[in-house]
């Protein structure tokens, strides 16, 4: 083996005495090489560290639709409301939001369950990198006489006030821009609540 490279290294020696300036130029190019791998390297190291800063997000609007009003003791008051919170996303990558399923909306400390909730036709939950963007949630809730005798001790005690928080079943997808392109793609099933509080159930 010892003669073997002894005779790859003279071969070698021999090339670039016959060759020096393709020698020269295969050394500049591996060269500029490693240095332009050590800079992209370094680049993508500043760009995602840290790894992840906290969105914050506060709510923007709640719009009411498909409201049809009950009869007491008779039939149940159903809506629609259309909630839209604004976030800022200090991070390197966007973030898309797609729903899997439907998610629950409860109301009040004891968690009753009055509807559901799913995306809102029209509107995309995204947030693009290093920038703001929005997140669309349709809550379909029933209000009925047995669910409000239900939340009565809530009621009194939180004087007309009640919890109400949102259940989303989505998946999220995560882009990342390297370099000026598009980076690696990731996506995972996504389960969170979000709450806010009411002070008029008087449908």
């Amino acid at each position: 083996f010892g003669g073997y490279k002894e005779t790859q290294e003279t071969a070698m020696c021999g090339v670039c005495a016959r060759y020096p300036c393709s020698c020269g130029i295969l050394a500049a190019v591996i060269g500029t090489f490693c240095i332009f791998s050590a800079s992209c390297a370094t680049s993508i190291y500043i760009r995602l560290t840290p790894l992840y800063t906290t969105i914050s997000c506060e709510h923007a609007s709640t719009g009411v639709e498909n409201l049809h009003i009950g009869i007491p003791l008779i039939s149940p008051t159903t809506l629609d409301l259309i909630i839209q919170m604004n976030c800022s996303n200090p991070n390197p990558y966007s973030i898309g939001f797609e729903w899997t399923r439907l998610g629950g909306v409860y109301l009040g400390a004891g968690r009753t369950k009055v509807g559901d909730t799913s995306a809102v036709p029209g509107k995309v939950s995204y947030f693009p990198a290093d920038g703001f963007g929005s997140i669309w949630v349709r809550a379909n809730t029933t209000i009925s006489a047995m669910m409000l005798a239900r939340l009565a001790g809530d009621l009194i005690q939180s004087k007309g006030q009640l919890p109400l928080r949102l259940e989303l079943r989505q998946r999220l997808s995560v882009d990342v821009m390297l370099l000026g392109s598009m980076g690696p793609k990731v996506s995972q099933p996504f389960v969170k609540e979000c709450g806010m509080m009411i002070s008029d159930l008087g449908l």
